[in-house]
């Protein structure tokens, strides 16, 4: 089990490699995924500190600050890759709306119940947001096949991982005090959060495809 997570963890060192060796090609969308990614590596080493050090006081500020920085990042990310001027207000009315729900344990004591439903809402904002540009791409689509786009890769790993640990997360919350669920859960989590780092690598080596559409073809769609 311990070995998994170690293989979890290390994974996010294969997308920051690629992303190096491609780094004058990378778009800005990318350097957002980039910058996620060396957040998320010092929130891992934070995590491994605070389980050798029993520190739990690491854990808590970990808890507290990663939804929404989380969200912080997304929101750059999507006003990037997403250009319907309504579509980008919506991102922001929706992370606006998530950084208050975050004051929220600072004015009261907060239970398992109201974390939950913080993670539940977070989660939907991103599945909100990963729509948002599938939309975009059926209704204006930029290129022949969308799968030629580096922003492609990256909203796939985005959706994959949050609607993978969305589900077990909640599955968690009703089978309580199971070791066997609690191993379960620790095997799902890190290899969904394996593939959506082998998709965010897909995403910096990815090419571009030449042949796009023009805008009297974009106007006809």
């Amino acid at each position: 089990m311990e070995l998994l997570e170690t293989i979890a963890r290390l994974s996010l060192l294969l997308p920051s490699f690629l992303f190096f060796l491609r780094i004058k090609s990378q778009k800005r969308e990318n350097w957002v995924i980039f910058l996620f990614l060396v957040f998320t590596i010092i929130q891992q080493f934070a995590v491994v500190v605070a389980i050798k050090s029993h520190n739990d006081h690491i854990s808590d500020l970990i808890l507290e600050f990663n939804p929404l920085t989380y969200l912080v990042f997304l929101y750059f990310f999507f006003t990037n890759v997403l250009f319907s001027p309504i579509n980008k207000r919506i991102v922001l009315i929706c992370t606006i709306t998530f950084a208050l729900l975050q004051i929220l344990p600072l004015t009261i004591k907060i239970t398992s119940t109201l974390y939950s439903i913080i993670t539940t809402i977070n989660t939907l904002f991103i599945l909100l947001f990963c729509l948002l540009y599938f939309f975009e791409q059926i209704r204006f689509p930029k290129t022949v096949f969308i799968y030629t786009q580096s922003s492609f890769w990256s909203i796939v790993g985005l959706l994959v991982f949050s609607a993978g640990t969305f589900f077990i997360f909640w599955y968690n919350t009703i089978v309580k005090h199971s070791e066997i669920f609690e191993n379960q859960y620790i095997v799902i989590h890190a290899l969904i959060f394996i593939i959506r780092n082998v998709l965010f690598s897909i995403a910096f080596i990815i090419k571009p495809e030449k042949q796009t559409f023009s805008d009297n073809q974009l106007s006809l769609t």
